[in-house]
């Protein structure tokens, strides 16, 4: 085979490997819990993380009289971005447990995105010490 014939074969080989797509590349998806000292009260989820946001769902359960709530908020560094989300069950309400739920927090026009989103098990008495601190 001469030079140019192995020119041409490389060239080839070079253009089929850059029109091949790029493998998909999975976004780090984490398990999170939070319950009371019973755990009958308590929520449990993922967190998956994408570019400059995260989404969140999994479920709430609530158990007995008031309500058992999820808040959610994102941070870049030490700065909140984006609101406050939340979520809250109430089994004596209709289909109020266990309650699902799926939402995004971050902001998708703010460069570098978020680090950290900081997810608290709260009760009509306030939220407990129990929080997830969730890291990409």
């Amino acid at each position: 085979m001469n030079f140019k014939k192995i020119a041409v074969c490389a060239l080839a080989a070079t253009a089929v490997a850059l029109a091949a797509p790029a493998a998909a590349q999975a976004a780090p998806v984490e398990h999170w819990e939070l319950c009371d000292k019973s755990c009958a009260n308590r929520a449990e989820g993922k967190i998956t993380w994408h570019n400059r946001t995260a989404t969140l769902s999994g479920d709430v359960y609530d158990v007995g009289p008031n309500w058992t709530q999820i808040k959610a908020t994102a941070y870049a560094g030490n700065t909140q971005v984006g609101k406050v989300e939340t979520r809250t069950a109430d089994d004596l309400k209709p289909g109020g447990s266990p309650l699902p739920f799926s939402f995004t927090v971050g902001d998708t026009n703010r460069p570098g995105g978020i680090d950290l989103v900081i997810v608290e098990l709260c009760f009509r008495s306030g939220c407990v010490d129990e929080t997830a601190l969730l890291r990409p």
